[in-house]
């Protein structure tokens, strides 16, 4: 069976000025850095170009054969090639072959080669980032079987920096195994045409060749320690024209040939023609993204192209420039610092090559707020912000997602660390997204506890909240689990108690309200409703909080409702279920949540409370007045009565006032 391994990445930027208007700088700025136009032409300019791989080692990655072929015109092997045709004629090949392939020793075998398993290795292709950049239409890896073994790719996997500092492979962090297992897995893949025997070649003759036909102008090469040069000499950038050389429609023998169309020529002559100017930090960065191929993975001012697994998103990008500090972007693309250790995909890590797009990331598009400072608390002031943070009395449980050290929640949705707050985040966007998570990361699953509190209560919080995070690593461990199995008991006195957490019979996504009274109820914000209710005790947070936690919280009391699967509210035909709904945020209305979520476009707001009596629930909707007819098909538990003042049963549906568009309809136990 013939393997196929490709993928989207350098196709976008070699044809990326394919489609841009006639003479588009940018376009012409990045295909010159990313054909390293510069190796062979002087230039003024100050330029961020992509060098190829060293070549001092060469043959303990690849052989005699693959080069031959590789070289009659690389773009052969990969469509999305770089590297142009160098117009060599077959015997000047395997001379250059000859000479290559004899560089540096073919690496041994790790002893962890035999432990291989190729079932793993695909499943780290699928998903430790490969994607991003080697999926069905971008950079090919299909015949990367006929150029590597498996003992020389793992070893290039291990360390790709190594060999190309240029940084387009970056390091994945793979481990040996790791590297084991995925190198044998693509090399399944072989191309027969590039593993026919070459003709005899002058290894001597090629190393003429080597420095005399412009390989060494892209790439380095030392011999026994020592940098071989090149004499390879080419006119001044600023001469060159759209119309001769390699800008030549169709190149005359004696130039490298990089399969350019029109468009591409013109938008690279426009960009050397073109006076050198500053260019503006928001240009840089939208270049930068694109070069690196950020967006794959971040959602960027645009939808990410990859899509992944509820919670093991990467995190979004936009407004980036306000939202982390300048040393934390340079830390993480420059030192491997990371803030999600459970994401299966990896952040790369893409070498110095990655500076310019460190600076790039500090100074965004609109530049970024000036910070006040990370504000430097008491004792008090700390230990009042960790008391929120914390399960105890008081606390909001952050600690349920959040990490603090080295000690990792229970909860199977994972936030960042809450003593690297400070060495990540600014402190004003901190504040900002505390006020109202979803107005900066729509979707979040952050609630907003703060601006549903009264006066300047919410904002009081957040900056105890901001003194906690503000003592980085020496902030005190919040309050957590304690030995006594009774204390895995939450109670509800006087006031609401609210946990998202795991439920059983709903979505990650759940929400569990305990209301006074002993009313209590499970909202599931991925489905947009009412999952069930019971009476009695609250929750046992045990299988959630307890050992490797993870676990479905116990409803203590006993369950006297469930909702049926069919989303319950509908506009218009009442036996038609909405298209779509999309959960939006919720607010405190009296330490009760009540809930925003958006039906077929139209946003709802659902506040559920206990029935006066105490016996049930009352479901409060708040429907625009745009919305049509709306009605409420959730009647049909043989167990419960359901009910609204001014409705009327039509079938098994009620149909909700269609001019007073707040309703409430009281679900109880059937007496």
């Amino acid at each position: 069976m013939k393997l196929r391994f490709t993928a989207r990445w350098i196709a976008a930027l070699i044809a990326l000025a394919a489609t841009a208007p006639a003479g588009d700088l940018a376009s012409g700025q990045l295909l010159v850095e990313e054909l390293n136009c510069a190796g062979c032409h002087r230039t003024g300019r100050s330029l961020h170009s992509r060098p190829g791989p060293d070549l001092s080692a060469i043959g303990s990655r690849t052989n005699a054969a693959w080069i031959y072929h590789w070289l009659e015109n690389p773009r052969h092997f990969r469509p999305t090639a770089s590297m142009p045709d160098p117009r060599l004629a077959p015997p000047e090949r395997a001379d250059i072959a000859a000479y290559l392939a004899a560089l540096g020793a073919p690496p041994q075998a790790s002893p962890k080669a035999a432990q291989f398993s190729l079932d793993e290795g695909q499943e780290l292709f699928n998903t430790v980032g490969c994607l991003a950049c080697h999926d069905s239409n971008g950079h090919s890896l299909e015949g990367i079987g006929s150029k590597m073994d498996p003992a020389s790719l793992a070893h290039y996997l291990a360390d790709p920096l190594g060999v190309d500092p240029g940084g387009r492979m970056p390091d994945l962090a793979l481990s040996g195994l790791e590297a084991e297992n995925l190198a044998h897995f693509l090399v399944q893949s072989r191309l027969p045409a590039f593993e026919k025997t070459p003709p005899a070649g002058d290894a001597m003759r090629g190393r003429d060749l080597v420095q005399s036909s412009g390989c060494l102008s892209c790439h380095t090469l030392k011999e026994h320690g020592r940098e071989l040069h090149g004499t390879f000499a080419a006119p001044e950038m600023p001469a060159l024209r759209n119309d001769r050389g390699c800008l030549a429609e169709k190149p005359p023998g004696n130039v490298p040939d990089y399969g350019l169309n029109a468009t591409q020529r013109l938008a690279i002559a426009s960009f050397l023609n073109a006076p050198p100017a500053q260019e503006e930090p928001s240009a840089v960065r939208h270049r930068l993204v694109k070069k690196f191929n950020c967006q794959s993975c971040h959602e960027m001012e645009g939808k990410a192209r990859l899509a992944f697994p509820q919670g093991q998103s990467p995190p979004s990008l936009t407004g980036a420039e306000s939202k982390l500090r300048p040393e934390w972007m340079k830390g993480v693309l420059l030192e491997k610092q990371r803030a999600r250790p459970w994401l299966r995909v990896r952040m790369p890590h893409y070498g110095d090559a990655a500076a310019p797009l460190a600076k790039a990331m500090a100074h965004g598009q609109d530049g970024h707020p000036g910070d006040s400072g990370w504000p430097e608390g008491t004792a008090a002031e700390i230990a009042a912000g960790v008391r929120i943070l914390g399960r105890g009395e008081g606390g909001l449980a952050c600690v349920n997602c959040h990490y603090h050290g080295a000690e990792k929640p229970g909860s199977e949705l994972l936030a960042p660390d809450l003593t690297k707050m400070a060495a990540r985040l600014r402190p004003e966007w901190v504040r900002r997204f505390l006020w109202d998570p979803q107005a900066l990361i729509p979707g979040t699953a952050m609630p907003a506890f703060f601006s549903a509190m009264p006066g300047e209560e919410g904002r009081g919080r957040i900056e105890q909240i901001l003194h906690a995070f503000g003592a980085g690593t020496q902030m005190p461990t919040p309050a957590g689990l304690i030995a006594d199995a009774e204390s895995y008991h939450l109670t509800v006195g006087d006031k609401p108690v609210i946990l998202r957490t795991f439920m059983p019979g709903s979505s990650t996504r759940s929400i569990a309200v305990g209301l006074p009274g002993g009313q209590n109820f499970v909202f599931d914000a991925e489905l947009c409703r009412l999952r069930y209710a019971w009476s009695g005790g609250f929750l046992d947070v045990r299988p959630v909080w307890a050992d490797r936690g993870g676990g479905f919280a116990k409803p203590l009391g006993k369950k006297w409702f469930t909702a049926s699967d069919a989303f319950p509210l509908r506009f218009g035909d009442p036996a038609q279920l909405p298209a779509a709904v999309k959960f939006l945020r919720y607010r405190l209305d009296d330490g009760i949540p009540e809930f925003e979520y958006e039906v077929d476009r139209y946003t709802v707001r659902q506040r559920i409370s206990a029935a006066t009596d105490g016996n049930g629930i009352v479901v409060e909707l708040h429907i625009p007045d745009s919305a049509p007819q709306a009605w409420w098909a959730d009647v049909n538990a043989s167990n419960v009565e359901v009910s609204a003042e001014g409705t009327t049963l039509e079938g098994r549906h009620l149909r909700l006032p269609a001019t007073a568009r707040s309703t409430a309809v009281i679900i109880r136990p059937k007496r």
